[in-house]
């Protein structure tokens, strides 16, 4: 674990079946074990494995708060005892506005806090999920993570999405989704 003092952002990226959740998860409950207060959020859109707790692929799981967007995270934190927290946690960013969630984690780290933020860093078209290169830059600490590459077995730093749906969000595991490393993914995509 980094040894930083004081507060501190942790962003923990990569593509689909990166293990970006399970890092998530490990590294809250290293806090957590240090007796650290830890508080998880997870937008209220995502409803893949369970409507109120962080499931990762694999099928861990662990408790989470709810939330629709980052002002309901930060109104969560100033009606629970903002100054007892020692950890927020974040997962699936990319579905909360992520500009006001880089700006509010600024906010909580100059304040102390330590937060770790997992999150998609690519949409399917393989360009930044808005806001995401600002979290980049705001943290202390990037973890990208990769996925292997479910064409050819190589290193997948793409999300593949399997359906021919128009919009930038769309929930859903492996049954719309396939990570891709750069070539599969551009030969997956050269006739869209």
């Amino acid at each position: 674990m980094e040894n930083f003092k004081s507060g501190f952002i942790i962003l923990i990226t990569g593509s689909m079946f990166s293990g970006k959740t399970e890092e998530l998860m490990r590294t809250l409950r290293r806090f957590e074990i240090a007796k650290k207060k830890v508080v998880l959020f997870k937008p209220e859109i995502d409803k893949r494995y369970d409507d109120q707790k962080v499931v990762s692929h694999n099928g861990d799981a662990i408790a989470a708060i709810v939330k629709k967007d980052s002002a309901d995270i930060a109104k969560y934190l100033e009606d629970n005892d903002y100054d007892s927290v020692d950890i927020i946690g974040v997962d699936e960013a990319q579905f909360f506005d992520v500009p006001e969630l880089t700006r509010l984690a600024k906010i909580w780290a100059n304040d102390g806090k330590k937060v770790i933020i997992a999150a998609l860093d690519q949409t399917f078209e393989a360009v930044p999920f808005p806001g995401l290169p600002e979290l980049l830059a705001e943290a202390e600490v990037v973890k990208k993570l990769h996925a292997i590459c479910m064409n050819c077995g190589g290193l997948a730093s793409r999300t593949h999405r399997l359906s021919d749906a128009k919009g930038t969000v769309e929930v859903g595991g492996a049954d719309k989704y396939q990570a891709l490393c750069r070539h599969c993914f551009l030969e997956a995509n050269k006739d869209r």
